[in-house]
């Protein structure tokens, strides 16, 4: 599969955003990146910038503290140039001005190579929304976006406004992972652009896997939240019960390159 070398580097540089700057930054120049570069706005965002003899990747750093889940929690769809709709807190959190004029400055100095964008949670949501910025200032540069336990974004305008935007998508999800199916469908959706690479519960990969396999996941994680209301209720654990109704150990990052490792050692 043409992606595997992609996904690899991705899914570590999307783990290693969330490391303290001088860790990543350390390990980053050992595994060959020339260029590391990180950029914070002002209410938390955190890009980081990796360029190479290879590529230049663009990693957009996922809910990392409150402010994070405030923009999170902003679901509502709010108009976007050139039609449709996108997650109000979405757009609201990755197009501040501090983020988005030193970035240009970077990729304008790497621009003769190869771009990638990468996000896992709240970052696969800004690595989409800035193909598409991207392209409306700088139409002949077309990103591959790479995501892993990405959120829906917007409506089916805005779905096809990416689709036009990016240069090619790769959108990886993991087992029974909750934010891949939120904020909900029909108001939402994913782009159907590209490729949906799933692992399983059992570790298997599906390429593309039909709307009747990811519709019996749905309904899985809806029996797992009864089923954990219910264990709440008896336990009169409430951090037990959120934490076993909403499979939070298949969103974690850390829990998608340990799964990815594994699947390609073992395929």
């Amino acid at each position: 599969m043409k992606d595997i070398a992609d996904i690899s580097e991705a899914v570590e540089l999307a783990e290693a955003v969330y490391l303290p700057a001088e860790q990543s930054e350390r390990m980053l120049k050992q595994a060959g990146f020339s260029e590391v570069a990180h950029i914070h706005g002002d209410r938390g965002q955190h890009v980081l910038i990796c360029g190479s003899s290879r590529a230049v990747w663009v990693v957009f750093c996922g809910t990392n503290d409150l402010l994070d889940v405030r923009a999170d929690l902003k679901w509502w769809p709010v108009k976007i140039r050139g039609g449709g709709r996108v997650h109000r807190g979405f757009r609201a959190y990755w197009e501040a001005a501090d983020l988005w004029g030193p970035m240009m400055d970077h990729l304008r100095r790497l621009a003769d190579r190869p771009l990638y964008l990468v996000g896992h949670s709240l970052g696969a949501a800004g690595a989409q929304l800035a193909a598409l910025w991207c392209c409306n200032g700088w139409p002949e540069r077309k990103a591959k976006v790479i995501t892993f336990g990405g959120p829906h974004v917007g409506t089916r305008g805005w779905c096809r406004q990416f689709e036009a935007a990016a240069g090619d998508f790769v959108r990886i999800t993991n087992a029974m992972d909750p934010v891949t199916f939120l904020p909900a469908w029909p108001f939402y959706r994913h782009p159907r652009y590209g490729r949906h690479l799933h692992l399983d519960p059992q570790n298997r990969l599906h390429v593309n896997p039909g709307w009747k396999r990811m519709r019996s996941l749905e309904r899985g994680l809806v029996a797992s939240a009864i089923g954990a209301a219910f264990g709440t209720v008896t336990s009169f654990s409430l951090l037990r019960g959120l934490q076993s109704a909403c499979n939070l150990q298949d969103h974690g990052i850390v829990n998608y390159r340990a799964r990815w490792e594994e699947w390609k050692a073992n395929r």
